[in-house]
């Protein structure tokens, strides 16, 4: 997990980062025991780990958050299928629990990450 959190762009380390700091202040993630909560927080940093290689610009990603946060729109081609790039790269070296995580996102431990992604 480790290599595949390195191989990220320094801009979504970085945004990692901050998603897992939130996570860690979310009332509901203070309430778990200690295994779900190391769990919370490697998912919060592997959560874009789909990312991983593709080449973007400041001005498309700003371009496609704006984008996401309008009703009926549809994500820009190189961020559409980053969730499901994640969980292959998960799967192929053996991060189930966090790939399962990935592919529920209704699990209460995703909430809480997708609240942490949607605040930072």
């Amino acid at each position: 997990e480790r290599e595949l959190f390195y191989a990220m762009h320094p801009a979504d380390q970085s945004h990692a980062f901050r998603v897992a700091e939130s996570v860690r202040l979310n009332i509901i993630y203070q309430k778990l025991p200690p295994w779900e909560k190391q769990l919370t927080v490697r998912l919060a940093l592997l959560h874009d780990v789909g990312r991983t290689g593709v080449r973007f610009l400041i001005f498309k990603k700003i371009l496609h958050v704006v984008l996401s946060l309008i009703p009926g729109t549809r994500p820009l081609a190189p961020f559409k299928n980053h969730e499901a790039n994640g969980i292959r790269m998960l799967q192929t070296i053996a991060s189930a629990d966090v790939s399962e995580l990935m592919q529920h996102p209704d699990h209460a431990i995703s909430k809480i990450v997708r609240w942490a992604d949607n605040f930072n």
